[in-house]
Formats: structure tokens, C-alpha cells, sequence
């Protein structure tokens, strides 16, 4: 329903043709659909606790595009996460220490900038 709206939203608003949203099981790190497409941004919101195959993912979001948003669930789910974007050679920087607006009271999800690639 999400990516039925989002695709919506940008037809009525004509913000962009080029914007597109799809929806994808996330514990396949296996995107053949995105083989041609350049891709601006992937967001990463808190995903670390519920995929089981989040390397895999999150490697493949680095060799995808050049800008990540990355959302921690927990201070210690993101420990070997953020690990993995250092060893990926990202340049990492935290823009929120903490989610205010979340409704289940989880405020300690940060929000961190990922760029891939950049030593």
C-alpha cells in the first residue's frame, strides 16, 4: 500500500517522471530489476533487527548508490552494522541522535549519513 501511494502521490504531483518506488523482499539482497537503474538514494530505516541477511543487503546498498540514510534500531544492533559500513570504506556521519516523532517510543533509533566509497 505504501509504494501504491508514494507512486500516487508523484503522478499527481508530477514532482519527477524519473522517481520511482518498488517493493521488494528485503532478505533477498537479489535486485535484477535495479540492473540498469542508477539509484540517488537508499534508505535504511531500522532494518538491522528484522532482516536476517542484513550484510548482504546493506553491502549491496553501498555498491548500489552513493548516498545511504541509515536508521539504527538500538545502540547495540548497530555496533557490527556500523562496522560494516567502515570496512566498506564509507564515510559515515550521524545526523540525529535520536527519533523524537517515534510512536513506539524506541527514541533511541539515530539516523546516520552513509556515503559509500569516499576514504
Amino acid at each position: 500500500d505504501c509504494i501504491n501511494t508514494a507512486n500516487f502521490i508523484n503522478r499527481i504531483i508530477k514532482f519527477n517522471d524519473n522517481i520511482s518506488f518498488i517493493e521488494k523482499d528485503l532478505n533477498d539482497a537479489n535486485f535484477p530489476e535495479l540492473n540498469n537503474v542508477e539509484v540517488d538514494i537508499i534508505f535504511l530505516l531500522a532494518l538491522g533487527s528484522w532482516i536476517k541477511n542484513w550484510k548482504e543487503l546493506f553491502t549491496y546498498a553501498v555498491n548500489k548508490t552513493k548516498l545511504i540514510i541509515y536508521e539504527t534500531n538500538n545502540d547495540e544492533e548497530a555496533i557490527p552494522q556500523l562496522d560494516l559500513f567502515k570496512r566498506l570504506n564509507c564515510k559515515i556521519t550521524l545526523i540525529s541522535s535520536q527519533s523524537n516523532d517515534d510512536i513506539t517510543n524506541n527514541l533511541g533509533r539515530k539516523t546516520y549519513l552513509i556515503r559509500p566509497f569516499l576514504i
